[in-house]
């Protein structure tokens, strides 16, 4: 019995087998081919319980080396160390078995072999139910907690929950192809991976191991009815994922993101409008007179403390006064970051007031008038109508030529029943984060599947300590059924009372999952368009 203290111990149980005692009862280990002789626990009560078991009966299956069945079995007794079996906890109280193996003789080839249990694991020393519950609970617990519960380590928990995923792979049905593909990419564990999103749903259909136009392919193409059902496809500003599309999807409208395109324009901003207040800074120092730099300073460090308001649409602007005068004094002292404003805002009412695409086109044509052109001559003109120096510009002239090259499918937005977003992918980045933070070092594989087969985890099960009664019986007789009724001659046995026993027995914890719509775990604070109010 020496294992088991060993294994007492790794489940962080701090006894040895001194420690133990017999139980008056010994519960029943409710499997189906295991039954208990006694049980032991603690001395000073932890939670811990060992049950000495042996096998109901003789074993009868096949023979593993010749493949006879078992009425040619000779009984060789038992092994001399008996195995030490983990087991589901009950309630708290973490449970091991002490199993007897017998050992058996083959009369047909004479080989030997030991008692092949079929409520224990093959390759582990768990029972079934065990890596039944595991598998399931890697869904909602930590590793860390759930090796602590079992005894295993963090690695052996990982293995189980390995498998399982792979079974789950296995059994998966293909993916019907959807109406509106969203396709991102997301920077998870280290590594950049492609996102598959029903934009129409919200439902987060894969994760890709890579980001590579190959793989993107691949992935389209495994889905039923791919070339009949995907009518429009949403992507990021990547060049790759582009000539992916068109490949294999060429009747497909590619659709560019807006959050993608804004969140490209808010970069940009950011950086020339850091380029501006460097150049303020410097006015400040070079000012002579002293009550004007006194006063430049002011509104500079007003626009330091309300820095956030940069990121307001007018909508927000407007919603507080005292918002708005800091911006009017802002651009009315400093002329570039009122231009600045202008770009910013021009650009936002493109999606805001547009409902055709002859509209969005107008309101860019207007907007693009903002932008410094190229060539000497004309940057001259420029700067003269808006009183601003183009140099300041630089990051916007970026952005208008990358509006340029994807223009086509920046304003497939405003076609007719193709105002979709990939804003689903920033609900499956959230939704990771919130996965991620169950426990550390889940990879990526694991990631993967807590987010595709949430879901399909189903039902989970807890065990506990139940009392039932077994009847005593005494010798057979004539046992009558009903009132009035006997049944002459048949025997059956004399029940004179009732025992009562403890036993370990399974609850069913119903967990209904619909298949993950991402769009719950949209943050809306993280989009550029849309900020929460901030004093």
């Amino acid at each position: 019995m020496s294992d088991a203290g060993h294994r007492a111990k790794e489940r962080n149980v701090k006894i040895t087998l001194d420690d133990l005692i017999q139980m008056d009862i010994a519960p029943d280990v409710g499997l189906p081919d295991i039954e208990t002789e006694s049980a032991y626990r603690p001395r000073e009560n932890q939670q811990y319980m060992l049950l000495m078991c042996k096998p109901k009966s003789k074993y009868a299956g096949a023979c593993p080396l010749c493949g006879c069945w078992g009425t040619g079995f000779i009984s060789n007794g038992y092994l001399k160390q008996p195995r030490l079996v983990h087991d589901v906890p009950v309630g708290t109280t973490s449970v091991d078995l002490y199993v007897k193996v017998p050992r058996y003789t083959c009369r047909d080839c004479g080989s030997t072999f030991t008692h092949i249990f079929e409520s224990i694991s093959e390759g582990r020393q768990s029972t079934l139910r065990l890596v039944e519950k595991i598998k399931k609970d890697c869904f909602i617990r930590p590793f860390s907690d759930i090796a602590a519960e079992t005894g295993y380590t963090i690695p052996t928990i990982s293995s189980i929950f390995d498998e399982y995923i792979e079974e789950l792979d296995a059994n998966r049905p293909p993916i019907i192809a959807p109406e509106v593909l969203g396709i991102d990419e997301k920077h998870i564990v280290h590594q950049m991976r492609a996102v598959f999103i029903d934009d129409k749903t919200g439902l987060l259909l894969d994760m890709l191991p890579t980001n590579k136009p190959d793989a993107i392919i691949s992935m389209i193409e495994s889905m039923v009815d791919y070339d009949k059902n995907i009518r429009i496809v949403t992507m990021d500003m990547a060049n790759g994922y582009k000539s992916a599309i068109q490949m294999c999807l060429p009747y497909a409208k590619i659709v560019v993101d807006k959050f993608h395109v804004f969140q490209d324009l808010s970069r940009r901003i950011t950086k020339a409008k850091t380029g501006i207040m460097e150049e303020i800074s410097l006015q400040i120092k070079n000012e002579p007179d002293k009550q004007a730099a006194d006063h430049l300073r002011e509104v500079r460090d007003l626009i330091v403390r309300n820095a956030y308001l940069f990121k307001f649409g007018r909508k927000k602007l407007l919603k507080k006064p005292e918002r708005l005068k800091v911006m009017a004094d802002a651009c009315r002292t400093f002329p570039e970051l009122n231009h600045l404003r202008l770009i910013k805002e021009g650009f936002e009412r493109i999606y805001e007031e547009a409902e055709t695409r002859e509209q969005a086109e107008a309101l860019y044509a207007e907007w693009e008038k903002l932008i410094p052109p190229s060539g000497k001559k004309q940057i001259a003109v420029w700067e003269g109508k808006y009183h601003v120096q183009a140099s300041f510009f630089k990051e916007l002239t970026g952005f208008y030529r990358t509006t340029k090259s994807w223009h086509e499918e920046i304003f497939a937005y405003f076609d007719e029943d193709c105002s979709y977003t990939n804003s689903a992918a920033e609900g499956t980045n959230s939704l990771i984060q919130r996965i991620n933070a169950q426990g550390s070092g889940y990879g990526f594989n694991h990631l993967r599947a807590k987010t595709v087969y949430w879901h399909r985890s189903g039902a989970r099960t807890a065990y506990r300590l139940d009392t039932k009664k077994k009847p005593i019986c005494g010798a057979t007789g004539t046992h009558k059924l009903g009132t009035g009724f006997s049944y002459i001659g048949l025997m059956m046995p004399n029940i004179k009372d009732y025992k009562e026993y403890k036993c370990i027995v399974a609850d069913e914890i119903i967990t209904q999952r619909a298949p993950i719509s991402v769009f719950k775990y949209i943050d809306d604070s993280a989009l550029y368009y849309d900020f929460p109010d901030e004093e």
